[in-house]
């Protein structure tokens, strides 16, 4: 088991180091890589400026670009960014914002022609032609019959964190670099799948509530990562993708409240850890609070929320874990590594997100990645536990056994004592 919880932890790291390891480019060498750091970009506090009045700024307006990624935070406003690079002849392009949750995203351009030509999609929009919708969005831009320099201007808009990884690129380096990021998502999408399976497989036959809190808390937490994170809704069409980018962290909430149900019964917090359980009931109020937050609309506020509950909750759960352990609970070995890993990972994203980090491939791979191997290390805490449980039962039934040898015993010798006496 050993063994294999180091190499699951090797192969992670190799490809999270890999992803790190991708060099940025500037916006002429439309190769599959992020060019934040190539563009300039104008907040728009009112939402409500055009293009005209966009185009009427002076460049001092912008500011460039520091990171590949651009991170503008949890923001309401909408943000204007300037793609300026030079086409070649003949040459298709595809302008990729390789983000799933942007609500709403508008690119001007101009054709061989010289007319304006606008894409509109976004994540509450449907599906617009010469636009891509997977868990990104693909612009098919139009192509010129000669060698010019061009400009896009980008409007990106949510009521959400935005994070704005931008690509330019050829469609031979789009299948390029996809290879290798969907290699690495459908690695921990396998391994979701098949936690999900197994661990359902043996609620149903031990009958152990444990493992059917830890099947809830897997079916939520990878349906929120999958889904609304890395953007996989777009499998179910336009409607249901919609619909669920609408009301996202409603998928998060329950994930709280199943890992707390899980926690608490894996750990018997009741006897271990008792004072945890005030603080359980505490964030369980609050998932219960995003919950109704997300439902009503207020996506700004329940990202917040979502952002709090998602430090806290790693945090709380491992300081229980720590003292659940120290009071005796031996299978809480692995839970404690599986909520520690988590915990630091989540700092990570958070600090990414806040901007004292900058935001990368390497970032924005950390929480499904890392979320997946917690999910495989409380995998093995459970398998373990059922050991510690077998094992406590062999003992019990050791030691009844040797009770009923012995009062046999004591009982053939007391029947052999009267009957010599009798005799």
């Amino acid at each position: 088991m050993r063994s294999n919880i180091h190499f699951t932890i090797g192969i992670t790291l190799f490809l999270m180091f890999f992803a790190v390891c991708c060099k940025g480019q500037s916006t002429n060498d439309f190769s599959y890589q992020n060019i934040g750091d190539e563009l300039y970009y104008l907040e728009d506090k009112s939402s409500a400026m055009s293009l005209t009045d966009v185009k009427k700024l002076a460049d001092t307006e912008f500011t460039k670009g520091k990171d590949q990624i651009l991170n503008f935070g949890n923001t309401s406003s909408a943000w204007w960014i300037k793609i300026s690079y030079t086409v070649k002849q003949d040459l298709p392009l595809y302008l990729i914002i390789d983000a799933p949750n942007i609500e709403y995203i508008d690119a001007y351009t101009t054709d061989s022609k010289g007319q304006t030509v606008l894409f509109k999609t976004g994540s509450l929009r449907t599906t617009q032609p010469n636009v891509i919708v997977r868990n990104n969005f693909m612009l098919n831009l139009p192509v010129t019959s000669k060698i010019e320099n061009k400009t896009i201007y980008l409007r990106l808009k949510t009521n959400n964190i935005l994070l704005a990884p931008i690509k330019l690129a050829t469609a031979e380096s789009v299948i390029q670099g996809q290879e290798f990021k969907q290699g690495i998502e459908y690695i921990y999408i396998g391994l979701l799948i098949g936690l999900l399976l197994f661990n359902l497989f043996l609620f149903v036959s031990v009958r152990d509530i444990t493992y059917l809190y830890y099947v809830l808390y897997v079916l939520t937490l990878s349906s929120y990562l999958l889904i609304y994170i890395r953007g996989y809704g777009f499998i179910f069409g336009d409607e249901i993708r919609i619909f669920f980018n609408q009301y996202p962290h409603v998928l998060l909430s329950f994930s709280v409240i199943a890992s707390l149900l899980f926690c608490n019964k894996f750990l018997h917090l009741r006897q271990r850890a008792p004072k945890m359980l005030g603080i359980f009931y505490g964030i369980g109020g609050l998932g219960l609070i995003l919950f109704f937050v997300s439902a009503l609309g207020f996506k700004h506020t329940a990202t917040t929320i979502a952002q709090f509950l998602t430090v806290t909750v790693a945090v709380v759960a491992w300081i229980a874990g720590v003292i659940a352990y120290r009071n005796g609970h031996r299978p809480a070995k692995y839970y404690i590594v599986a909520w520690f890993f988590i915990w630091v990972t989540v700092a990570m994203v958070t600090l990414s997100l806040g901007g004292l980090i900058p935001s990368s491939e390497f970032t924005i791979q950390l929480v499904p990645i890392g979320s997946t191997l917690e999910l495989l290390l409380l995998s093995f805490a459970l398998g373990d536990r059922y050991k510690v449980i077998i094992k406590t039962e062999q003992e019990v039934r050791d030691e009844n056994l040797f009770l009923v040898r012995t009062q046999n015993q004591r009982l053939e010798e007391k029947v052999h004592e009267r009957t010599v006496t009798a005799q």
